[in-house]
């Protein structure tokens, strides 16, 4: 079961693990601070290295208590095989995008539920220029959705902690 970093601190960069799998360009480290693929937020991506050669992240999924990284080339070209101690580093700009838009669509999603009766949040999707969120509302009025807009900025700016 793979130790996942990122749940104790989600600002982390860059971390060593030790590869327990490898399978092709599929590697699964014994932790790891990449955020998986999972519920409508993508994966993070970066750069994983071993004996200085590197390949990048282009897939982080999680399955069953594993977290296997996808790499761009086969594991074995840059000298990865299990056992290896390998330095990973997340591409920052990337999650970070990701954190201010999940943060984001939490506090609107706070702002609607606190003014419409039985309101749903029924999906979202993050992507690096946009984010959507759907909800279940009985009588939606599109009138509301700047006083809404305006509200959820309104919460950001206190800067809470």
């Amino acid at each position: 079961m793979t130790e996942l970093l990122y749940l104790k601190d989600c600002y982390l960069k860059e971390f060593e693990a030790i590869v327990e799998l490898v399978e092709g360009n599929r590697i699964e480290p014994d932790r790891t601070a990449f955020y998986p693929e999972s519920g409508g937020q993508p994966a993070d991506f970066g750069e994983i290295s071993c004996d200085g050669k590197s390949a990048r992240v282009v897939m982080v999924k999680k399955e069953g208590g594993r977290v296997l990284h996808e790499l761009e080339k086969p594991a074995e070209e840059i000298g990865i095989k299990q056992g290896c101690t390998i330095k990973a580093s997340i591409d920052w700009d990337r999650r970070y995008t990701f954190m201010r838009y999940h943060t984001a669509c939490h506090v609107l999603a706070a702002v609607i539920t606190k003014e419409e009766q039985g309101v749903e949040i029924t999906g979202n999707q993050i992507a690096l220029d946009r984010t959507r969120m759907d909800f279940s509302l009985e009588n939606f009025d599109k009138e509301k959705i700047k006083q809404y807009e305006e509200e959820a900025n309104k919460e950001i700016a206190k800067a809470l902690p």
